[in-house]
């Protein structure tokens, strides 16, 4: 801002075409017009008395004076200002800034004069002759603005002024001119800090309308109260100013809720604590209820008396939701949303407790769908699906309340009975009639594709009782042998678990154990049973497999096959244990043929049906036979009816391979099962044996003679050998003599052995 000094307030005209004392009126009005604009002040407010009077003192000494002055230490760009010129020359601008500079730097407190010499180095225009500084400042002694007085012509007589009134007058206009600035830039400090005041509410105001977060203040002495737009945007209601109401304010909480939540706000208020928080369902306008988290601080006076209640109000509904959803996904089985095993395990642990408390029984249920994979397979996993999610609505629709239903998955269901009798014999007679009740509801049709594809199915269950005293394990581990024994037992039946049971099971596991553990531990051998001629010449033999444990109970004693193979054969053992009779029967038939006098014995092995569908059969066969040496044509597989009426195409597949590596074929007990000649005549076949009940029973004459006769005649018609199994006396082989058997073999040629007594007997 610079503005014109020398204008006159009539006509603008230059100071020194006017007399001296119009010319100091001019000045004096100029600079008191010039102090209000520079100082920010209205035209109508007067200056102070005593600038007034420093002005007019600078005035009328006989220097002129001008000033540079930063109004605030923000301020981009100073003002200047200048009495006995006609405007501020450049050299005046020049001199001030660089004076002005060299103040704040040294931070300059005291005034200091400049000769013509100082100042013509500063600014080479200069007219100033001579020029007295005077820097001021505020509080902390930050240099604001800068006074200069100097000489530059004379504007009044010079006998009337005195030198201490120029300096006097400038100490008296630089402590205005401080007050002044100070007072500026405090009513700057103080618009800003509003500023910021006002701008950080508004920002958080954004962000609290942005996050859904309402918030209310309540003074607790008049209950008058403020909420935020928001709050009531999250009750569906519209804004608007009311006193703070307990009575509608419980209207608003669950009733579920009120209690808890009034007891929260209760204590907070009556105690020392200056927060606390609930959660809560609160009514919305639209009829359904909103869980919140609120959030609240107390404000308290000297006494700790509460005046002030203020906090927000969080939506959490959608949180919940989640929430809600992944419990569901963690407790809750998807398809038939029934409780799953993890919250079957916590609600029994729950059953037990209360059994205990109670001295009254509970019942854990089983139940296992029969044949449920065969629906699955022939009619679709789809409508298998629709067959489980009715399943468990049955089982839901026929419980108590207090009652459990879950599924453990695939077509497993447990059903919790709590509550029973406090006898154990009453309490098991009324879990087996509810059991039944249920198989009975199950057991009717079941209509998945339509009123007219009716669908039955049965059903097995398992039934273990308690009395708070088991663990969960152990009865789901009880209830389990319970469901085997129901399906052992033909199916769609209930079992109640016994000890019996218990210790059949712990046999089972322990056998089931030691088979895996008897491969490595070499704890398998084979034995060898004796075929021999019509000269009672040995041929060849079968091998037996034999298990004799070196750990646990049956330590030493060997196991009996018709005890072990079922079970190998059920958890799959049987095509590991498979492979090691084959290699080690290849091996035993190579040392025979090494020998010349046991060169040409052959070496039969039975196959399980599970076996011989194994895809690896015959590259096992092929294996064993490569890494033993032993010559293909010694080894004869025994299959039995069973395996060969089975899938055909596959089994005639498999045999065919077989015969391509040089191996026989025969085909074990054979009169057991449904061959026809037909049948017998696409199989490549190199033998029949005929079952041991044929051999052992029956008269001269009788049933068993006749079909000994006629399977001797059939075979002999399709080129096949006859071995006679299981002959025992003299009498029988003498019979089966009579009726043409060539081969033989049973316990009158001896019981099965080690290789080295079958070379013996050779």
């Amino acid at each position: 801002m610079t503005p014109s000094p020398g204008a006159s307030a009539d006509n603008g005209g230059h100071p020194s075409n006017q007399p001296v004392s119009s010319r100091e009126l001019t000045r004096v009005a100029w600079l008191l017009d010039f102090s209000r604009r520079a100082f920010g002040l209205p035209l109508t407010e007067p200056l102070t008395p005593l600038v007034s009077q420093a002005v007019r003192s600078v005035c009328q000494s006989e220097v002129g004076a001008f000033w540079q002055t930063r109004q605030l230490a923000t301020d981009a760009s100073p003002v200047f200002a200048a009495a006995g010129q006609a405007a501020p020359a450049e050299w005046l601008a020049q001199l001030g800034t660089t004076l002005l500079a060299g103040a704040v730097r040294k931070g300059q407190q005291t005034a200091w004069e400049l000769s013509g010499a100082e100042l013509v180095d500063i600014s080479p225009a200069c007219h100033l002759t001579r020029a007295v500084a005077f820097p001021c400042c505020d509080s902390s002694g930050q240099v604001m603005a800068l006074l200069l007085a100097g000489n530059t012509q004379t504007v009044c007589d010079a006998a009337a002024a005195h030198p201490n009134d120029t300096s006097n007058a400038l100490s008296l206009l630089a402590q205005q001119v401080t007050a002044v600035l100070e007072n500026r830039k405090e009513r700057h400090l103080l618009a800003r800090e509003a500023h910021n005041a006002r701008t950080a509410e508004e920002r958080q105001s954004l962000v609290l309308r942005g996050s859904g977060i309402g918030w209310w203040n309540i003074q607790l002495r008049d209950l008058h109260a403020q909420f935020s737009d928001t709050w009531w945007t999250l009750l569906g209601r519209e804004p608007h100013a009311a006193l703070f109401d307990p009575g509608s304010w419980e209207k608003l909480v669950h009733p579920e809720d009120l209690e808890r939540v009034t007891a929260v706000l209760t204590r907070a208020l009556r105690g020392t604590d200056s927060q606390c928080e609930s959660h809560f369902r609160v009514h919305h306008s639209a009829g359904h209820y909103l869980h919140v988290l609120a959030r609240a601080s107390i404000l308290r006076d000297a006494r700790g008396n509460p005046t002030r209640f203020a906090g927000t109000l969080v939506d959490l509904t959608d949180c919940k939701k989640a929430e809600d959803q992944m419990r569901k996904l963690a407790f809750f089985d998807p398809l038939t949303n029934l409780p799953n095993r993890r919250m079957m395990l916590d609600r029994l642990l729950n059953s037990l407790k209360q059994s205990s408390r109670t001295h009254r029984h509970g019942a854990l249920m089983v139940l296992d769908l029969d044949r449920f994979k065969q629906l699955n397979d022939t009619r679709g996993h789809d409508v298998g699906d629709v067959l489980l999610k009715q399943v468990g609505d049955r089982l839901t629709g026929s419980v108590r309340e207090c009652d459990t239903v879950a599924r453990l998955g695939g077509d497993e269901y447990v059903v919790i009975l709590e509550h029973l009798d406090a006898d154990a014999g009453k309490a098991a007679n009324d879990a087996i009639a509810f059991g039944n009740k249920l198989l009975h509801i199950l057991g009717a049709p079941y209509y998945l594709e339509g009123p007219d594809l009716p669908f039955s199915m049965g059903t097995s269950m398992g039934i273990a009782l308690f009395n708070g005293k088991e663990a969960a394990d152990t009865l789901l581990r009880q209830a389990d042998v319970a469901l085997y024994r129901a399906k052992d037992a033909g199916r769609h039946t209930v079992r109640l678990f016994d000890e019996a049971a218990q210790r059949q099971v712990d046999a089972r596991l322990a056998m089931e154990d030691g088979l895996r553990r008897a491969l490595n531990s070499n704890e398998f051998h084979l034995d060898y049973q004796p075929l021999v001629d019509l000269a009672g010449q040995v041929i060849g033999a079968e091998a037996l497999l034999r298990w004799t444990p070196t750990e646990g109970l049956d330590r030493g004693l060997t196991v009996p096959p018709n005890e072990f193979i079922p079970l190998a054969e059920t958890n799959g053992l049987i095509l590991p244990i498979g492979r090691w009779v084959i290699a080690a029967a290849c091996r035993q038939l190579a040392q025979w043929q090494a020998g010349p006098e046991t060169a040409s014995l052959v070496l039969s092995i039975n196959v399980s049906a599970r076996q011989f569908q194994d895809a690896a059969f015959v590259d096992d066969v092929r294996d064993a036979l490569a890494l033993s040496g032993a010559h293909p044509a010694g080894l004869k597989i025994e299959l039995t009816e069973a395996v060969v009426m089975g899938n055909e195409p596959q089994t005639l597949d498999c045999m065919n391979r077989l015969k391509a590596l040089g191996v026989k074929l025969s085909l074990d007990d054979f009169g057991t099962g449904y061959s026809s000649l037909a049948r017998l005549q696409r199989l490549p076949l190199d033998e029949i044996k005929i079952d041991r009940s044929f051999v052992c029973s029956g008269p001269p004459g009788g049933t068993d003679a006749l079909i000994v006769s006629a399977i001797l005649a059939m075979s002999r018609s399709l080129d096949l050998s006859v071995v006679a199994e299981g002959v025992e006396t003299q009498q029988q082989l003498d019979r089966l003599t009579i009726q043409g058997c060539t081969l033989f073999q049973g316990y009158l040629f001896g019981s099965p052995s080690i290789a080295g007594r079958v070379m013996a007997q050779h």
